[in-house]
């Protein structure tokens, strides 16, 4: 693994966080705020939730340890997208200041509940991107549900 590939695999999370963040906009604040189900009741909570995890993980990437979520994080969905924003650009000029061998460098950090924890930045690197893998899924989900239509977010789809 590669800084490169890296990067790589965050243009293409970025990509497709975008466009489910599109969709979340074309919808009215009560489809956003529907209980629908899911990991996270509402659509809103569920990218509320994907986009507190990705600056919590900046954070501990560039030695913070949050211990909470981030009061924007209550936000309205455009609200939300616009922080996001902010911690895409600040991940991506993360990512681009990393040297190969920096992925095997051991970050501790601690949780919010307060354990110790550590991993190699690489690992973290991977987790994050899954992560906002898994709940894009979930949005998509809940996008049905409330009537609107969801992107294709599939890697396939996305051409740097």
């Amino acid at each position: 693994m590669t800084v490169a590939d890296i990067a790589f695999l965050f243009a293409y999370t970025e990509s497709a966080n975008e466009q489910i963040f599109d969709a979340a906009a074309a919808l009215s604040h009560e489809q956003t705020i529907r209980a629908v189900g899911g990991s996270f009741p509402s659509i809103r909570e569920t990218l509320s939730h994907m986009a507190a995890a990705d600056w919590i993980w900046l954070c501990r990437w560039t030695g913070e340890s949050p211990k909470g979520w981030p009061t924007w994080a209550s936000g309205s969905v455009s609200e939300i997208h616009e922080e996001w924003r902010r911690i895409h650009a600040a991940r991506k000029e993360f990512i681009l200041g990393l040297a190969d061998a920096d992925l095997d460098r051991e970050i501790s950090f601690t949780r919010i509940n307060g354990d110790a924890d550590r991993a190699k930045l690489g690992f973290l690197l991977h987790h994050v991107a899954n992560h906002a893998t898994y709940h894009r899924g979930q949005v998509a989900g809940q996008i049905r549900m409330v009537g609107g239509v969801p992107p294709s977010t599939d890697l396939l789809r996305f051409r740097p």
